[in-house]
């Protein structure tokens, strides 16, 4: 996934977005790609959970993506059992997924 995608389709899709990351290069390389106006960028680190599962998805549906797998964790732990992180495995429209 390119830097800034996820954030930069959520805002096309009318959602008020912030995108964090802790490396200046990735930052810029966000910013400079096109709809990454939309966004609001900061470079910085984020340990908060913002949205439930569901929200999650929901958000991400309206943006076009299709989420094949949402795990609790880095190890792929269920939600709710891992270190409180989401992590999401996620695919542009209808294209196949690849594993």
């Amino acid at each position: 996934m390119r830097h800034g995608e996820f954030h930069v389709a959520l805002a096309a899709s009318g959602h008020t977005v912030t995108g964090v990351d802790p490396a200046d290069a990735s930052v810029a390389a966000a910013r400079a790609r096109p709809g990454g106006e939309r966004v609001t960028w900061v470079k910085g680190t984020s340990a908060v959970r913002f949205r439930t599962e569901a929200e999650l998805r929901a958000s991400l549906t309206s943006a076009g993506f299709v989420v094949d797998r949402v795990y609790g964790g880095w190890r792929q732990e269920p939600v709710g059992h891992g270190d409180g992180e989401f992590v999401v495995l996620a695919r542009a429209g209808t294209v196949a997924p690849v594993f």
